[in-house]
């Protein structure tokens, strides 16, 4: 039976590195055209040139005999020759500003190849290439496995809907909203057939789509029909289907339609107003909500929380940054916080401005709080990382080819790597003395791979797995308690998964979350598409 940790393995992958240079080489990236073809990477077709030498001098490339010199640089020879092979461009890069180019080519079923091409705005070489670029010239992402519908979300159904604000947590939250059932079921069928996804826009799959919707909305018992549309999608799309039709966009249709019980308690809400979806889906740590009169006759907002039983899996970890920010930004000055952990990272949360957030949080938060590294020896925390990366050769908990560790290290001065070496010794020792997490004062769980390089001959491999034990270790005092960035209240509508994919059958259930069983749980996930045993630095949550 396929196993569909496998599937979210891929998808996860490919929402977090975009088409990535070792993914495209090993052959298992794929896209698919507007015909429904899919379209697989060869394996070792990555390949970039800068436009110019470096110190490349200009020269004149005036022909005309006593006319002004015209002065340039000389191209590249391999630059113009990868220039030549492009048959697709990709993303917003000019051919007169580009400092370098990225190729990469795909084969289909019969043979036939196209060559992408990516002008670059910088001479360095990029680990990957964005998926909404490919998506925008009509070639989404795939799995290698077939699975058309691997990047799609809820949203992606519902595009284009009127949008309306209001405060959620005490952030401004901007929300598609449906003033009635029958504008849902519109801009879900609407957004279906001009889906990029040959799968989403088959007339069959829509026409079942259809009567789907409305059998579920006439009286909450619906079975979707797979014998007719099933041969069109592989058991990967049509899980997919179960997650975003029913568990996220399928339950207002019977509450707000059939008016059927879909689990004991769910709120009898009267003259039931709207149904809204966050336009960002990570604004808060829900995914829906109704707005309806209370049995007081007030207005109220009931939050939602939708998940798929997937059997074999509990699903896909959300991403902690969005829902961190979201809490960080309802803070006013002065605040009194559940956590005084989360209390303290709050600053580094607010102020983390451009670049990478996950790392200006983590290094940030990491090396003045939580290892008590000050500007004098660490002046930077996040260009820390960087060299740390450079110095190391691993991102991530990926080893990076040779190549590109070897340019990234070009990029940073000899007195900087010293003066970075001199910040790894310093945080190793604070690992070595025992770890307070601030605000809270509990002894910090030192990772098991970190703790095994803890003498200062070993600066080089504790510097390699720094990233992921300061993930650990902010994980660790985010579930000290994490009801700062939960809402106050909120639902769960769960499909089982399984159960729809089997037998179309829609088996909803709801219950409540409350101070008890409604808090997020933070991790330092895995990387397994690589290697099972190796850890990543990221900061995830488990679904609700």
């Amino acid at each position: 039976m396929y196993d569909f940790m496998e599937y979210l393995k891929e998808e996860l992958l490919s929402e977090a590195t975009g088409v990535d240079k070792g993914r495209v080489n090993a052959g298992e990236i794929a896209f698919e055209d507007s015909k429904g073809v899919l379209w697989r990477t060869v394996p070792q077709s990555w390949h970039y040139s800068s436009r110019y030498a470096k110190d490349a001098p200009k020269v004149s490339t005036t022909k005309k005999v006593g006319a002004k010199a015209t002065m340039q640089k000389v191209e590249l020879p391999a630059y113009s020759k990868l220039t030549k092979t492009v048959t697709k461009w990709i993303g917003d890069g000019k051919s007169a500003s580009a400092l370098g180019i990225v190729t990469i080519s795909a084969k289909n079923d019969e043979g036939k190849q196209i060559v992408f091409g990516r002008y670059l705005t910088k001479d360095s070489e990029p680990t990957s290439l964005n998926n909404p670029e490919f998506t925008a010239i009509g070639f989404p992402r795939a799995t290698k496995g077939g699975s058309r519908l691997v990047q799609l979300t809820a949203n992606q159904l519902i595009a284009g809907a009127p949008t309306a604000t209001w405060p959620v947590h005490g952030v401004p939250s901007e929300h598609f909203v449906f003033n009635n059932l029958n504008s849902l079921k519109s801009k879900i069928l609407e957004n279906m057939t001009s889906s990029g996804s040959s799968s989403l826009r088959n007339p069959l799959v829509i026409a079942e789509t259809k009567r789907f919707i409305e059998s579920m909305q006439k009286s909450g018992n619906a079975v979707f029909n797979w014998k007719k549309v099933g041969h069109l999608m592989n058991e990967e799309d049509r899980r997919k289907i179960g997650i975003f039709l029913v568990s996220e966009l399928g339950w207002p249709f019977i509450v707000w339609g059939a008016g059927a019980s879909i689990g004991a308690g769910f709120p009898g809400l009267r003259k039931l107003k709207l149904f809204a979806v966050p336009t960002g889906s990570t604004n808060a740590a829900y995914d829906s909500c109704l707005k309806g009169e209370s049995s007081s006759g007030e207005d109220v907002y009931v939050y939602v929380s939708s998940k798929a039983t997937l059997g074999s899996a509990k699903g896909a970890r959300g991403s902690a940054i969005p829902k961190l920010k979201t809490a960080a930004a309802a803070a006013q000055e002065g605040a009194k916080f559940n956590n005084p952990f989360f209390g303290a990272m709050v600053p580094y949360i607010k102020n983390i401005g451009a670049g990478s957030p996950g790392a200006g949080i983590i290094f940030g938060f990491g090396i003045r709080e939580i290892a008590k590294i000050n500007s004098s020896v660490i002046p930077d925390p996040v260009r820390f990382w960087n060299l740390i990366v450079a110095i190391t050769g691993y991102e991530a908990g990926h080893p990076l080819p040779a190549d590109l560790a070897a340019k990234k290290l070009k990029k940073f001065s000899s007195d900087e790597i010293d003066q970075a070496k001199k910040g790894i010794l310093a945080v190793q020792k604070k690992f070595a003395g025992g770890i307070s997490l601030p605000g809270i004062k509990i002894k910090g769980e030192i990772d098991q791979n970190i703790a095994q390089y803890l003498q200062p001959t070993q600066w080089k491999k504790f510097a390699q797995y720094l990233p992921h034990a300061l993930c650990k270790l902010i994980t660790q005092g985010l579930n000290y308690n994490s009801s700062d960035i939960s809402p106050p209240s909120m639902w769960q509508v769960t499909v089982d998964n399984t159960v729809f994919v089997d037998t179309g059958a829609v088996h909803l259930t709801a219950r409540k979350l409350d101070s008890n069983n409604m808090k997020l749980q933070f991790d330092a996930g895995k990387n397994p598409a690589h290697d099972p045993t190796r850890d990543t630095s990221w900061i995830g949550i488990q679904p609700l």
